[in-house]
């Protein structure tokens, strides 16, 4: 996939950079819509990383842009931030998507864990190549609908799913990044995951872009970009997608779970 970032900034008008991964736009912050009471603080860079931390750094090479983020911030004499992404998902020409029951299916078995959970806290960091950002999740387990076989999960515990964007604070200037095919996760909220072991203990990253589900009173949502985050321009931009309710969409979940994987997945999947 082609890489396309663009960077928003408080105090540069419209301009292109072109580079070998894609094209770099700047574009001023006002045109990125503000929330306040839904603002988070930055991740202040101190250059230490804990074991799983500096492991999770190296899951994000494809986010690789020919700037790195500390050269960048030495630079400049504003805040700045920047997208990865269309926030679509993409299909394959040709192919029929499959079906919701067989998206479930695939999705229950390539994960080695689903749990449901609420996110306690979080720690955004530079990736290994310090040109984008990653974010480590702490995720309170409140079920566990499969287990991983090799890091047992057990309800009450708590683990770590990481995932690619974040904000941070470096050089005293506060960097944002987003991938917009993969929305941040929000302290406080219940989600319903598929995860994939970053072969650490107790830590996990979604198995694609369409295996997390944000879960609300009224039921299961599609996760998508804050509001605070959102560019005031962009109107293609993908809304929350109501699923049901709860109960409903964890049916075939658990079916799935129960019934097994034989070696196939539906949809043509192998």
């Amino acid at each position: 996939m082609q890489l396309r970032v663009r960077i928003y900034s408080s105090s540069r008008s419209d301009e292109e950079d072109g580079n070998s991964n894609g094209a770099i736009k700047t574009i001023s912050l006002s045109q990125v819509s503000g929330a306040t009471s839904q603002e988070e603080a930055p991740t202040l860079q101190t250059g230490v990383l804990t074991e799983k931390q500096k492991r999770h750094s190296k899951l994000y090479k494809e986010y690789r842009r020919d700037k790195k983020i500390p050269e960048q911030a030495a630079e400049t004499n504003f805040d700045f931030g920047m997208t990865w992404g269309t926030g679509f998902p993409g299909e394959s020409p040709g192919v029929t998507p499959p079906t919701f029951s067989e998206r479930i299916t695939n999705l229950s078995c390539d994960a080695d864990a689903i749990v449901v959970g609420e996110v306690t806290s979080k720690s955004s960091q530079l990736i290994e190549d310090q040109d984008f950002i990653f974010t480590d999740y702490e995720l309170k387990v409140e079920e566990v609908i499969k287990n991983n076989a090799s890091d047992q999960i057990t309800p009450k515990a708590e683990i770590t799913v990481t995932g690619p964007g974040g904000k941070i604070q470096i050089n005293n200037r506060i960097v944002e990044a987003i991938d917009l095919s993969l929305p941040p996760l929000i302290v406080g909220e219940r989600y319903l995951l598929f995860l994939k072991s970053t072969s650490i203990a107790g830590g996990y990253k979604a198995v694609n872009k369409e295996s997390r589900f944000h879960l609300t009173n009224d039921g299961v949502e599609t996760i998508t970009i804050p509001i605070r985050n959102r560019l005031k321009n962009a109107k293609n931009m993908p809304k929350p997608k109501n699923l049901g309710q709860a109960s409903t969409f964890f049916t075939p979940v658990r079916e799935a779970v129960a019934t097994g994987c034989v070696g196939e997945k539906k949809g043509g999947a192998q």
